[in-house]
C-alpha cells in the first residue's frame, strides 16, 4: 500500500485524548515521515511512512471484516434525521442532513434549559458536540 492511498486514519490524538480521525497532509522533514493533521482539533502530528502504512493496511482489513459481518449495512433510510426537536439515546445511530454523515451517540449529558447535549461520533466528520430537546 503507497502513502498516497491513505487519505485518513483513525489514530490517537493527544490534544483530544481519544481515538480520532487524521487526514494524511504532507511529506515531513525525512523521507520517511508524513504529517497527520487531527480533524477534530487541527492538531498536526509526525509518524514514521512504515507506521503509517502498516495503520492503513490493517484499518483496510478491519473494514472489510466489519462489511463482511454487516447484516444489514446503515443507510440514511434505516436511521432516522437529527433534529434538535428530538430526544436521542446513548448508543442509537442519528443521520446529520448538514454533514451528510451518520454517526452514533457516544454521550448524552445536561445542557441548559430545554435541552440536553449529546455527543456524537461520524463516520467521516468526527466527533461533534450537538444539541437535543428533553421534553
Amino acid at each position: 500500500m503507497q502513502v498516497s492511498n491513505v487519505k485518513e486514519i483513525e489514530i490517537y490524538c493527544q490534544y483530544c485524548k481519544t481515538e480520532t480521525r487524521m487526514s494524511v497532509m504532507r511529506p515531513g522533514p525525512s523521507s520517511d515521515s508524513h504529517w497527520l493533521k487531527c480533524k477534530q482539533c487541527s492538531l498536526y502530528k509526525l509518524i514514521n511512512v512504515n507506521e503509517l502504512t502498516e495503520m492503513g493496511k490493517k484499518q483496510a482489513e478491519i473494514k472489510k471484516k466489519k462489511l463482511a459481518n454487516s447484516e444489514q449495512p446503515v443507510t440514511t433510510e434505516s436511521v432516522p434525521d437529527y433534529d434538535a426537536r428530538r430526544t436521542f439515546l446513548k448508543g442509537q445511530k442519528l443521520y446529520h442532513p448538514g454533514f451528510k454523515d451518520c454517526g452514533t451517540i457516544k454521550k448524552v449529558s445536561q445542557g441548559s434549559g430545554d435541552f440536553q447535549k449529546i455527543l456524537v461520533k461520524f463516520e467521516h466528520v468526527g466527533e461533534k458536540l450537538l444539541v437535543q430537546s428533553i421534553s
